[in-house]
């Protein structure tokens, strides 16, 4: 995972378009996800709908901080992006937001429950969800990243969906659009 960020963000930087970037990355997402899911015997199910809406809730909580920002003029957040552009953006985040959830909480973090325990593995996978987003955001991130990797993995833990984790990480990004 940290290494397909470092390559992402060096593509980036090299020129290559931010939408088929966050595409193609999410499609190298989803594939490591299934060739390391599969071989372990994991079973692809649909979640319940409850947990989709608490991964949802979390998303939409996420979001306070960056609104919080926002309505009290902090810079980060005094330029809403233009609608324009919002559809091909959104579609490449959801994609990107739910194969790093299919790969992180869906493959790793059940890997890693097998071997540390439930509390090891949300901690480990949250620590790996961090490192994995300097290339994007910086050193400065980690300690956001990080608690949100905590509270992630603490959703896949408590609703076995790996999906309420897609849901709220996605809905979590689609809120940088107005907050960044």
């Amino acid at each position: 995972m940290p290494a397909l960020s470092l390559f992402r963000a060096a593509a980036a930087s090299a020129g290559f378009g931010t939408t088929m970037l966050s595409l193609a990355f999410a499609g190298a997402l989803a594939m490591i996800a299934v060739l390391v899911a599969l071989p372990a015997g994991a079973r692809v199910r649909l979640p319940r709908p409850a947990a989709v809406g608490i991964g949802l809730g979390l998303g939409l909580a996420l979001q306070l901080p960056g609104a919080w920002l926002r309505l009290h003029g902090h810079p980060a957040g005094s330029a809403m992006a233009s609608p324009g552009g919002f559809g091909v953006w959104a579609s490449a985040t959801t994609a990107v937001a739910l194969a790093e959830e299919g790969w992180l909480r869906g493959a790793l973090q059940p890997m890693i429950r097998r071997q540390a325990g439930p509390a090891g593995a949300i901690w480990l996978v949250a620590l790996v969800f961090a490192v994995a987003h300097v290339p994007a955001y910086g050193v400065q991130a980690v300690p956001l990243d990080l608690g949100v990797g905590l509270l992630i993995g603490v959703l896949r833990e408590w609703t076995g969906s790996t999906l309420a984790c897609g849901v709220a990480h996605a809905v979590a990004d689609l809120g940088w659009w107005w907050t960044a």
